[in-house]
């Protein structure tokens, strides 16, 4: 028998929710680095967005290093984490 993984909460959420004295993040709702650098963690660089609102955001940001790619609303939320 597999053993179940633990669900490992990304570390900017807990931020998140300690700067803004939430309990949790809202179903529905995704953590936005305004400056899109993943580790800048400060309050002033995180924003809640609904998750159509971050998608939209993203779309608009499709470029990678090595050339262009069109990402689906699936593939952007497994690469930030969110089922």
């Amino acid at each position: 028998m597999r053993k179940k993984r633990k669900c490992k909460i990304p570390n900017y959420r807990k931020l998140y929710c300690e700067y803004h004295d939430l309990k949790e993040i809202p179903k529905g709702y995704h953590i936005h680095h305004k400056n899109k650098k993943r580790w800048d963690n400060r309050k002033e660089n995180l924003v809640m967005l609904t998750a159509s609102q971050h998608m939209s955001l993203h779309a608009r940001h499709r470029v990678k290093r090595r050339g262009t790619e069109i990402y689906t609303a699936n593939q952007m939320a497994r690469y930030h984490g969110i089922k």
